[in-house]
Protein backbone atom coordinates (compact mmCIF):
# COMPACT_ATOMS: atom_id res chain seq x y z
CA UNK A 1 0.00 0.00 0.00
CA UNK A 2 1.41 3.35 -1.03
CA UNK A 3 1.83 6.18 1.45
CA UNK A 4 2.41 9.87 0.85
CA UNK A 5 5.47 11.80 2.07
CA UNK A 6 6.74 15.36 1.79
CA UNK A 7 10.39 14.91 0.85
CA UNK A 8 12.97 17.70 1.08
CA UNK A 9 16.32 17.58 -0.71
CA UNK A 10 19.37 19.61 0.22
CA UNK A 11 22.54 20.49 -1.64
CA UNK A 12 23.52 18.29 -4.56
CA UNK A 13 20.51 16.03 -3.99
CA UNK A 14 18.16 18.94 -4.79
CA UNK A 15 20.14 19.54 -7.98
CA UNK A 16 19.86 15.89 -8.95
CA UNK A 17 16.10 15.77 -8.31
CA UNK A 18 15.54 19.17 -9.92
CA UNK A 19 13.55 20.31 -6.89
CA UNK A 20 14.05 21.22 -3.24
CA UNK A 21 10.91 19.36 -2.20
CA UNK A 22 8.13 17.24 -3.57
CA UNK A 23 5.28 15.06 -2.44
CA UNK A 24 6.08 11.43 -3.09
CA UNK A 25 3.78 8.41 -3.13
CA UNK A 26 5.65 5.20 -2.36
CA UNK A 27 5.25 1.70 -0.98
CA UNK A 28 8.71 1.95 0.65
CA UNK A 29 8.69 0.75 4.24
CA UNK A 30 11.99 2.33 5.36
CA UNK A 31 14.02 5.45 4.73
CA UNK A 32 16.62 3.32 2.94
CA UNK A 33 14.04 1.91 0.53
CA UNK A 34 12.65 5.36 -0.22
CA UNK A 35 16.12 6.80 -0.86
CA UNK A 36 16.83 3.85 -3.17
CA UNK A 37 13.65 4.56 -5.16
CA UNK A 38 14.36 8.27 -5.46
CA UNK A 39 18.03 7.94 -6.33
CA UNK A 40 18.12 4.66 -8.27
CA UNK A 41 21.25 5.68 -10.18
CA UNK A 42 23.14 6.48 -6.98
CA UNK A 43 25.68 4.11 -5.52
CA UNK A 44 24.55 2.93 -2.07
CA UNK A 45 27.79 4.34 -0.63
CA UNK A 46 25.94 7.68 -0.42
CA UNK A 47 24.21 6.34 2.65
CA UNK A 48 27.47 6.58 4.56
CA UNK A 49 27.51 10.38 4.16
CA UNK A 50 23.88 11.39 3.53
CA UNK A 51 21.80 11.92 6.66
CA UNK A 52 18.10 11.11 6.83
CA UNK A 53 15.67 13.21 8.85
CA UNK A 54 12.03 12.48 9.65
CA UNK A 55 9.89 15.24 11.15
CA UNK A 56 13.00 17.24 12.22
CA UNK A 57 14.76 14.27 13.84
CA UNK A 58 17.82 12.42 12.50
CA UNK A 59 16.99 8.74 12.00
CA UNK A 60 18.84 5.55 11.02
CA UNK A 61 18.43 4.18 7.49
CA UNK A 62 16.24 1.31 8.71
CA UNK A 63 13.70 3.71 10.28
CA UNK A 64 10.11 2.74 9.36
CA UNK A 65 8.06 5.32 7.47
CA UNK A 66 4.60 6.52 8.46
CA UNK A 67 2.05 8.08 6.14
CA UNK A 68 2.31 11.88 5.95
CA UNK A 69 5.87 12.05 7.30
CA UNK A 70 8.15 14.95 6.33
CA UNK A 71 11.46 13.47 5.24
CA UNK A 72 14.70 15.29 4.41
CA UNK A 73 17.90 13.99 2.88
CA UNK A 74 21.02 16.00 3.76
CA UNK A 75 24.28 15.38 1.91
CA UNK A 76 27.61 16.71 3.20
CA UNK A 77 27.70 20.47 2.70
CA UNK A 78 30.34 23.13 2.82
CA UNK A 79 29.98 26.84 2.91
CA UNK A 80 31.96 29.98 2.97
Amino acid sequence: MKKSYLVEYWGILADQRGSKQETVSSAAATVEQLFGELFVSQDRSWQRVVKAVINDEFVPWDERLTDGARIAFLPPMSGG
